[in-house]
């Protein structure tokens, strides 16, 4: 029940770069947050987006091996390379 308690809030993800990547945020499950990434373009490169409405600090992320994270406050700055992507974040502990 614990688990329920923490993520009561749903995670939202904006700044999307849409002229590079769509993202899909799919929820929480089994305490990890589900969300997809596209690309939209044939582009090469970077792009980023941020989770809002997530509190841990750290993450365990699966999906893909280049995937980086910087929190901030509220939220989290997602970065990886332009490719398709079904990514698990799970709250981690120091």
């Amino acid at each position: 029940m614990r688990e329920r308690a923490e993520h009561a809030e749903p995670a939202a993800v904006c700044d999307v770069e849409l002229g590079k990547v769509s993202v899909v945020c799919h929820g929480w499950r089994g305490g990890s947050l589900y969300v997809d990434v596209e690309p939209v373009t044939d582009m090469t490169g970077w792009t980023e987006f941020r989770i809002v409405g997530v509190q841990p600090r750290m993450w365990w992320i699966t999906g893909h091996p280049d995937v980086t994270t910087d929190a901030h406050g509220d939220c989290v700055v997602v970065r990886l390379p332009i490719a398709s992507a079904a990514l698990e974040f799970t709250p981690a502990s120091y």
